[in-house]
C-alpha cells in the first residue's frame, strides 16, 4: 500500500530536510497581554519574559499558540489585576540585581489577594509566595530580601 505518488527514485537528497538551512526570525520586540474583560496591554518581551509562565508561553520553538501570535490571552485575569501584574514585570527588570535602594512596589490592599494568586500563576521568579504575602502585608518591596 502506497501513501503518495511519488516513488523513492523522485525523492532529491539535497533538499532533504536536514541539510536545508533553518533561519529562525528575531522575536518581536514587544508582547501583548490581554485580560479576561478584553483590555490589551503592549509590553516589552524582556519585561514579560521575567514571568516564567510568560517566557514558556513565548519561546520557540513551542507548542503554545501564543508564541506564533506574539500575544496572551488571559481568561481569568482581570484588567485591574494585569496592569499592575505589567508594572511589576517592569519593576522587576528593572531592580533585578540593582546596587542602588529599591522602591517599594505600591500595591493596593484590596487587590493584594487576587495579585498574590495571579503572581503564583505566572511563576514571578525569585519571589516565593511567603516572601510575597508578607512583602504586600508589610508595604516592603518585593524584590528585597
Amino acid at each position: 500500500m502506497s501513501l503518495t505518488n511519488q516513488s523513492a527514485e523522485s525523492v532529491n537528497p539535497s533538499t532533504d530536510l536536514k541539510s536545508v538551512p533553518v533561519a529562525f526570525e528575531e522575536p518581536p520586540e514587544h508582547v501583548k497581554l490581554i485580560s479576561s474583560d478584553g483590555f490589551e496591554f503592549i509590553i516589552a518581551r524582556q519585561a514579560a519574559m521575567c514571568s516564567g509562565t510568560i517566557k514558556n508561553m513565548l519561546s520557540q520553538p513551542s507548542q503554545f499558540m501564543e508564541a506564533e501570535q506574539n500575544q496572551i490571552h488571559f481568561q481569568y485575569i482581570k484588567a485591574v489585576i494585569l496592569e499592575k501584574v505589567c508594572q511589576y514585570l517592569y519593576y522587576k527588570l528593572r531592580y533585578t540585581d540593582s546596587t542602588s535602594d529599591i522602591p517599594n512596589f505600591e500595591i493596593d490592599p484590596q487587590i493584594s489577594l487576587e495579585l498574590l494568586m495571579t503572581a503564583d500563576f505566572l511563576d514571578w521568579q525569585t519571589i516565593s509566595l511567603t516572601d510575597a504575602i508578607l512583602s504586600i502585608s508589610m508595604g516592603r518591596s518585593l524584590l528585597r530580601g
